[in-house]
């Protein structure tokens, strides 16, 4: 949830001899992977003791998986 959000932020980028320009990430093929990103953060049914210890106290913040049209 909030990922499209933050994902369609405007971007300053800096260029040699260049001052700040702000883009739109949608202009670069910027876009989130939700299928994977959710997979690099277990996203799937386990009783592993580790995997129900991050559940229950709140596991660890990821960045989400990012897909560039380049």
């Amino acid at each position: 949830a909030g990922l499209d959000e933050r994902l369609a932020a405007p971007l300053s980028l800096t260029g040699p001899g260049a001052g700040p320009r702000e883009v739109d990430p949608a202009e670069l093929g910027r876009s989130v992977a939700h299928a994977a990103s959710v997979a690099a953060a277990g996203g799937r049914s386990s009783w592993a003791p580790d995997r129900l210890w991050d559940f229950y106290t709140g596991g660890e913040e990821l960045d989400p998986v990012v897909d560039v049209d380049e």
